[in-house]
Protein backbone atom coordinates (compact mmCIF):
# COMPACT_ATOMS: atom_id res chain seq x y z
CA UNK A 1 0.00 0.00 0.00
CA UNK A 2 1.37 3.39 -1.03
CA UNK A 3 1.78 6.37 1.06
CA UNK A 4 -1.89 8.85 0.69
CA UNK A 5 0.01 11.82 -1.28
CA UNK A 6 -3.66 13.76 -1.32
CA UNK A 7 -2.61 17.45 -0.96
CA UNK A 8 -5.55 18.91 0.99
CA UNK A 9 -5.98 22.90 1.25
CA UNK A 10 -8.02 23.14 4.34
CA UNK A 11 -8.26 26.92 4.82
CA UNK A 12 -6.76 29.53 2.90
CA UNK A 13 -7.03 33.30 2.09
CA UNK A 14 -5.63 36.84 1.11
CA UNK A 15 -5.74 39.15 3.80
CA UNK A 16 -5.06 42.12 4.74
CA UNK A 17 -4.27 42.50 8.72
CA UNK A 18 -2.75 44.33 11.58
CA UNK A 19 -3.17 41.48 14.19
CA UNK A 20 -2.53 38.35 13.50
CA UNK A 21 -4.44 36.37 16.38
CA UNK A 22 -3.13 35.10 19.52
CA UNK A 23 0.74 34.87 19.82
CA UNK A 24 1.19 31.06 20.19
CA UNK A 25 -2.25 29.34 19.69
CA UNK A 26 -2.37 26.97 18.29
CA UNK A 27 0.81 25.99 20.07
CA UNK A 28 1.12 22.93 17.68
CA UNK A 29 -1.11 21.43 15.20
CA UNK A 30 -1.44 18.55 12.60
CA UNK A 31 -1.01 20.36 9.12
CA UNK A 32 1.24 22.48 7.15
CA UNK A 33 0.77 26.46 7.49
CA UNK A 34 2.29 28.67 4.31
CA UNK A 35 2.88 32.07 4.39
CA UNK A 36 3.80 34.96 2.33
CA UNK A 37 3.29 38.66 2.96
CA UNK A 38 3.74 41.81 0.27
CA UNK A 39 5.77 43.75 3.10
CA UNK A 40 8.31 42.50 5.90
CA UNK A 41 6.11 43.31 8.60
CA UNK A 42 5.14 40.06 10.53
CA UNK A 43 7.32 37.23 11.95
CA UNK A 44 7.06 33.67 13.03
CA UNK A 45 9.43 31.84 15.38
CA UNK A 46 10.20 28.26 16.64
CA UNK A 47 11.26 26.99 19.69
CA UNK A 48 14.96 27.07 19.31
CA UNK A 49 15.42 28.54 16.26
CA UNK A 50 15.82 32.43 15.03
CA UNK A 51 13.09 34.59 14.00
CA UNK A 52 11.93 34.06 10.10
CA UNK A 53 10.20 37.26 8.52
CA UNK A 54 7.43 37.04 6.01
CA UNK A 55 8.55 39.28 3.21
CA UNK A 56 7.98 39.33 -0.24
CA UNK A 57 11.02 37.21 -1.39
CA UNK A 58 10.10 34.17 0.18
CA UNK A 59 7.61 31.39 1.19
CA UNK A 60 7.35 30.41 4.79
CA UNK A 61 6.19 27.02 5.78
CA UNK A 62 5.62 25.65 9.08
CA UNK A 63 5.63 21.60 9.52
CA UNK A 64 3.08 19.90 11.07
CA UNK A 65 3.45 19.26 14.99
CA UNK A 66 5.32 23.07 15.43
CA UNK A 67 5.12 25.28 18.56
CA UNK A 68 5.76 28.15 17.35
CA UNK A 69 5.08 32.25 17.80
CA UNK A 70 4.17 35.04 15.54
CA UNK A 71 3.48 38.60 15.35
CA UNK A 72 2.58 41.85 12.78
CA UNK A 73 3.89 44.89 13.53
CA UNK A 74 2.12 46.94 10.72
CA UNK A 75 -1.14 46.70 7.87
CA UNK A 76 -0.11 44.11 5.59
CA UNK A 77 -1.26 42.16 2.79
CA UNK A 78 -0.56 38.33 3.41
CA UNK A 79 -1.13 35.25 1.66
CA UNK A 80 -2.14 32.13 4.00
CA UNK A 81 -2.93 28.32 3.13
CA UNK A 82 -3.24 25.32 6.05
CA UNK A 83 -2.91 22.18 4.06
CA UNK A 84 -2.61 18.41 5.06
CA UNK A 85 -1.05 15.87 2.98
CA UNK A 86 -1.61 12.24 5.49
CA UNK A 87 1.18 10.29 4.06
CA UNK A 88 4.29 13.07 4.84
CA UNK A 89 2.33 14.30 7.84
CA UNK A 90 4.61 11.81 9.89
CA UNK A 91 8.09 11.91 7.73
CA UNK A 92 8.56 16.06 8.54
CA UNK A 93 11.11 17.26 10.81
CA UNK A 94 9.02 20.01 13.23
CA UNK A 95 10.22 22.99 12.21
CA UNK A 96 10.14 27.00 10.05
CA UNK A 97 11.16 26.51 6.33
CA UNK A 98 11.86 28.97 3.82
CA UNK A 99 11.25 28.78 -0.13
CA UNK A 100 13.26 31.72 -2.15
CA UNK A 101 11.22 33.08 -4.73
CA UNK A 102 12.48 34.48 -8.02
CA UNK A 103 11.07 36.07 -10.41
CA UNK A 104 8.30 33.79 -11.56
CA UNK A 105 7.78 32.71 -8.20
CA UNK A 106 6.84 36.13 -7.59
CA UNK A 107 4.73 35.85 -10.47
CA UNK A 108 2.80 32.67 -9.47
CA UNK A 109 1.67 34.53 -6.06
CA UNK A 110 0.45 37.38 -8.17
CA UNK A 111 -1.62 35.42 -10.33
CA UNK A 112 -2.93 33.23 -7.31
CA UNK A 113 -4.17 36.77 -5.62
CA UNK A 114 -5.74 37.77 -9.05
CA UNK A 115 -7.53 34.31 -9.41
CA UNK A 116 -8.63 34.77 -5.60
CA UNK A 117 -9.74 38.54 -6.10
CA UNK A 118 -11.59 37.16 -9.37
CA UNK A 119 -13.32 34.14 -7.25
CA UNK A 120 -14.78 36.42 -4.54
CA UNK A 121 -16.08 38.69 -7.28
CA UNK A 122 -17.76 35.66 -8.69
CA UNK A 123 -18.94 34.56 -5.37
CA UNK A 124 -17.72 31.36 -5.50
CA UNK A 125 -14.64 28.86 -5.32
CA UNK A 126 -13.14 29.12 -9.28
CA UNK A 127 -11.16 26.51 -10.63
CA UNK A 128 -7.87 28.49 -11.10
CA UNK A 129 -8.11 29.84 -7.92
CA UNK A 130 -8.14 26.06 -6.62
CA UNK A 131 -5.22 24.84 -9.14
CA UNK A 132 -3.38 27.91 -7.87
CA UNK A 133 -3.90 27.33 -3.64
CA UNK A 134 -2.27 23.63 -4.77
CA UNK A 135 0.34 24.93 -6.53
CA UNK A 136 1.04 27.75 -4.02
CA UNK A 137 1.29 24.82 -1.27
CA UNK A 138 3.18 22.19 -3.51
CA UNK A 139 5.87 25.07 -3.47
CA UNK A 140 5.80 25.76 0.12
CA UNK A 141 6.66 21.86 0.56
CA UNK A 142 9.37 22.63 -1.52
CA UNK A 143 11.00 24.40 1.15
CA UNK A 144 11.46 21.55 3.27
CA UNK A 145 15.45 20.33 2.57
CA UNK A 146 15.91 17.29 1.41
CA UNK A 147 17.93 15.88 5.11
CA UNK A 148 14.62 17.61 7.10
CA UNK A 149 12.76 14.31 6.27
CA UNK A 150 12.55 11.50 8.56
CA UNK A 151 13.07 8.08 6.39
CA UNK A 152 10.14 5.61 5.06
CA UNK A 153 9.59 2.73 7.35
CA UNK A 154 12.17 -0.06 5.94
CA UNK A 155 9.10 -2.77 6.58
CA UNK A 156 6.74 -2.45 4.05
CA UNK A 157 4.79 -4.65 6.24
CA UNK A 158 4.44 -1.94 8.73
CA UNK A 159 3.90 0.81 6.70
CA UNK A 160 0.97 -0.87 4.86
CA UNK A 161 -0.69 -1.69 8.30
CA UNK A 162 -0.19 1.90 9.11
CA UNK A 163 -2.54 2.64 5.93
CA UNK A 164 -5.19 0.19 6.50
CA UNK A 165 -5.07 1.08 10.24
CA UNK A 166 -6.01 4.78 9.18
CA UNK A 167 -7.87 4.33 5.78
CA UNK A 168 -11.44 4.19 7.45
CA UNK A 169 -11.00 5.44 11.34
CA UNK A 170 -14.76 5.40 11.86
CA UNK A 171 -14.48 1.12 10.68
CA UNK A 172 -10.38 0.14 11.68
CA UNK A 173 -9.01 -3.41 10.95
CA UNK A 174 -8.50 -5.19 14.73
CA UNK A 175 -5.07 -5.63 15.29
CA UNK A 176 -5.38 -9.59 14.92
CA UNK A 177 -6.80 -8.01 11.42
CA UNK A 178 -3.43 -5.95 11.09
CA UNK A 179 -1.56 -9.00 11.99
CA UNK A 180 -2.89 -11.45 9.42
CA UNK A 181 -1.94 -8.97 7.06
CA UNK A 182 1.75 -8.30 7.72
CA UNK A 183 1.51 -12.31 8.46
CA UNK A 184 2.46 -12.39 11.69
CA UNK A 185 1.05 -13.27 15.32
CA UNK A 186 -0.60 -10.35 16.82
CA UNK A 187 1.56 -10.56 19.48
CA UNK A 188 4.81 -10.11 17.40
CA UNK A 189 2.98 -7.67 14.67
CA UNK A 190 2.17 -5.70 18.29
CA UNK A 191 5.82 -5.32 19.24
CA UNK A 192 7.19 -4.49 15.60
CA UNK A 193 4.40 -1.69 15.41
CA UNK A 194 5.72 -0.02 18.50
CA UNK A 195 8.93 -0.49 17.08
CA UNK A 196 8.37 1.10 13.65
CA UNK A 197 5.71 3.80 14.84
CA UNK A 198 6.80 4.37 18.00
CA UNK A 199 3.11 3.27 19.23
CA UNK A 200 1.81 0.51 19.73
CA UNK A 201 -1.46 0.50 17.24
CA UNK A 202 -4.42 1.76 18.71
CA UNK A 203 -2.27 4.49 19.97
CA UNK A 204 -1.15 4.86 16.85
CA UNK A 205 -4.71 5.04 15.61
CA UNK A 206 -5.87 7.35 18.56
CA UNK A 207 -3.55 9.90 17.61
CA UNK A 208 -4.81 9.74 13.85
CA UNK A 209 -8.12 10.29 14.51
CA UNK A 210 -6.97 13.63 16.86
CA UNK A 211 -4.70 14.64 14.21
CA UNK A 212 -7.95 14.26 11.46
CA UNK A 213 -10.42 15.86 13.73
CA UNK A 214 -7.95 19.38 13.95
CA UNK A 215 -8.32 19.25 10.40
CA UNK A 216 -11.72 19.07 10.38
CA UNK A 217 -11.81 21.47 12.74
CA UNK A 218 -9.60 24.36 11.42
CA UNK A 219 -12.47 24.21 8.04
CA UNK A 220 -15.91 24.80 7.98
CA UNK A 221 -19.28 23.49 7.64
CA UNK A 222 -18.91 20.10 10.03
CA UNK A 223 -20.34 19.88 13.20
CA UNK A 224 -18.64 18.44 16.28
CA UNK A 225 -20.77 15.62 16.26
CA UNK A 226 -19.93 14.54 12.43
CA UNK A 227 -16.10 15.10 13.16
CA UNK A 228 -17.03 12.34 16.10
CA UNK A 229 -18.46 9.84 13.93
CA UNK A 230 -16.35 10.53 10.90
CA UNK A 231 -12.95 9.84 13.26
CA UNK A 232 -14.45 6.99 14.69
CA UNK A 233 -15.97 7.83 18.25
CA UNK A 234 -18.54 6.51 19.71
CA UNK A 235 -20.11 10.51 20.58
CA UNK A 236 -19.72 13.31 21.16
CA UNK A 237 -19.04 13.46 25.09
CA UNK A 238 -16.18 10.36 23.80
CA UNK A 239 -14.51 12.89 21.16
CA UNK A 240 -14.44 15.69 23.84
CA UNK A 241 -12.68 13.48 26.60
CA UNK A 242 -10.24 12.27 23.86
CA UNK A 243 -9.31 15.17 22.32
CA UNK A 244 -8.90 17.41 25.41
CA UNK A 245 -6.55 14.79 27.29
CA UNK A 246 -4.66 15.10 23.72
CA UNK A 247 -4.65 19.05 22.40
CA UNK A 248 -5.41 20.51 26.43
CA UNK A 249 -9.12 21.62 25.40
CA UNK A 250 -12.08 20.93 24.51
CA UNK A 251 -12.47 20.86 20.56
CA UNK A 252 -14.75 23.91 20.51
CA UNK A 253 -12.31 25.82 22.11
CA UNK A 254 -9.65 24.89 19.51
CA UNK A 255 -11.78 25.87 16.74
CA UNK A 256 -12.31 29.06 18.40
CA UNK A 257 -8.75 29.45 18.63
CA UNK A 258 -7.96 28.24 14.78
CA UNK A 259 -10.18 30.42 13.51
CA UNK A 260 -9.02 33.27 15.75
CA UNK A 261 -5.22 32.44 14.31
CA UNK A 262 -6.35 31.25 10.90
CA UNK A 263 -4.01 33.44 9.06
Amino acid sequence: MALDLTLRVLAAGVADAAHWGPGSFPAATPFWRCYWCAQRAAWVQAAGQRRVYLDPGQLVVIAPETPYRRAVGQLSTHVFAHFAVPGLASLARSGIYVQALDVEGRARIERLRAAVGASKREGGAAPAASVAWQAYCAVGLAAVPADCWHSPLADCRMMAAAVALTEDLAHPPTNGELAELAGMHKTAFVRAFARAMGLAPQRYLLQERIAEACRLLAGEGVSIEDIAEHCGFHDRAHFTRSFTVARGMAPGRWRTGAAAGIR
